[in-house]
């Protein structure tokens, strides 16, 4: 039986995206996902119950022994009359016996039904196995995602710390020149608006922080102690390789290969259903002894040992169609196995086709972001020297730092979408778990 083995190499991939802390904190939530998710624990106590189905006796192959013992004890009130004409009556007459039965039973062959239910049961597993991948493929997915925008989530939170800190920077600033006369109460009023809103701001940006905080506990099923708040660095993604993953997707995909797997057990029950029409053809032997005494009737005690061995043949000839009918309905389930397969397929490439235009998109906009990034902190740096000389507005001043913080915010965000899409790729393609061994 194959099972995951939590604390070996876990996707080599997204383990170099990190630097070497967020690395090692990403191996050990994974660790954790994989010992401790009541899912994938299902899944695997699930593997475990197809393997130890998966054998010759489930499947009938093996013979059968029974012993079956009883006794019994009867009072009746009787009258017997013979043909000689004598006659026998009792009041309360005991008869008591004991019998037992040890019997062996072994069908050689059952229209090769056996071995049909044997392929279906290693079928069972290898399903089962395929069910338990794909609970670690989800989990592992909704772990990545969840700890990768907890990390863009704290990159935000410190995007907004210091565009609070340049809020109460101007709100300083301002309420000197007010103090001195060189502004209006109106923007004072208004650089203190707008630190309150940073603030308030700031403060569901950590209860965001939080929440991703709190679904990564859920998930490893243990607290999560992150590490002091730092700004998290990633590399550039790319665009993959096409052809090549399309490739994985037909053969790699998991909720495919189960489609695959239900198609063959369909055609495996119809092979068993075939067996309704040929003989059973086994053989049996038996050991019994049988002991009984009797108050009153032909005979006052038997007793009786021995063994009995023989063959049996059975065959049934006509059952209403029945058998017939079954095996058309069979037959019917397995081209609708088919016909699914055809459809997932098609999705598939649906669901392919799209994800990997978005990733692409996604990249794109990353790359322009990446680019009006140092345009904006330019214009910023620019703007706060001319608003403490006094050559420009509050107003001004805030929109460049509006501006400063939105593409701060759009840059993350957008590496983000481009990080989901590619784990999407990797989902669909069957490489979540590539380096992950079953």
């Amino acid at each position: 039986m194959k099972t995951f083995k939590p604390g070996t190499i876990l996707l080599a991939f997204f383990l170099t995206l990190s630097l070497n802390a967020q690395k090692e904190e990403l191996r050990q939530l994974m660790e954790k996902v994989l010992t401790n998710h009541p899912g994938i624990q299902i899944a695997r106590n699930n593997l475990k119950i197809a393997d130890l189905l998966n054998n010759p006796g489930q499947a009938g192959m093996l013979p059968v022994v029974d012993i079956v013992a009883g006794a019994n004890q009867s009072i009746q009130n009787t009258d017997l009359e013979f043909f000689s004409g004598q006659k026998s009556s009792a009041e309360n007459a005991r008869s008591q016996g004991i019998n037992s039965n040890a019997r062996l039973e072994w069908l050689v062959f059952d229209g090769l039904r056996m071995f049909a239910l044997k392929n279906n049961l290693k079928l069972q597993e290898l399903l089962a196995d395929a069910s338990l991948r794909a609970a670690v493929e989800n989990s592992l997915f909704e772990l990545i995602t969840t700890y990768y925008s907890y990390l863009i989530q704290r990159n935000i939170l410190l995007h907004s710390a210091q565009n609070l800190q340049l809020s109460k920077n101007r709100l300083h600033l301002t309420r000197a020149k007010f103090q001195s006369g060189k502004v209006s109460r109106l923007d004072l009023l208004l650089a203190e608006q707008d630190f309150n809103q940073d603030s308030a701001t700031y403060l569901r940006e950590q209860l965001t922080l939080q929440q991703f905080q709190n679904h990564i506990a859920r998930l490893t099923g243990e607290p999560f102690m992150p590490n002091e708040i730092d700004p998290a660095t990633f590399p550039l993604l790319e665009l993959p390789p096409k052809v090549t993953w399309l490739e994985q997707l037909y053969t790699q995909n998991t909720e495919l290969t189960m489609a695959r797997l239900r198609l063959s057990q369909s055609k495996q029950a119809e092979k068993a259903q075939l067996a309704d029409f040929l003989p059973q053809i086994g053989v049996f032997g038996e050991y019994s002894i049988n002991r009984q005494q009797n108050e009153i009737g032909v005979l006052k005690s038997l007793i009786s040992n021995g063994s009995n061995t023989g063959i049996f043949f059975r065959w049934n000839l006509f059952n209403g169609m029945a058998d017939r009918n079954r095996r058309k309905a069979m037959q019917l389930e397995t081209e609708n196995a088919a016909l699914e397969i055809k459809n997932l397929e098609f999705q598939l490439r649906e669901i392919f086709e799209n994800a990997y235009h978005q990733l692409s998109v996604n990249l794109a906009v990353y790359n322009l972001e990446t680019e009006n990034q140092e345009s904006v902190a330019l214009q910023a740096q620019i703007a706060e020297q001319q608003y403490i000389e006094g050559k420009i507005s509050d107003l001004e001043y805030r929109n460049a730092q509006t501006s400063l913080l939105n593409a701060k915010l759009r840059l993350e965000r957008s590496y983000l979408q481009s990080l989901i899409s590619y784990l999407e790729l990797m989902l669909y393609t069957g490489q979540i778990t590539e380096n992950l061994p079953i």
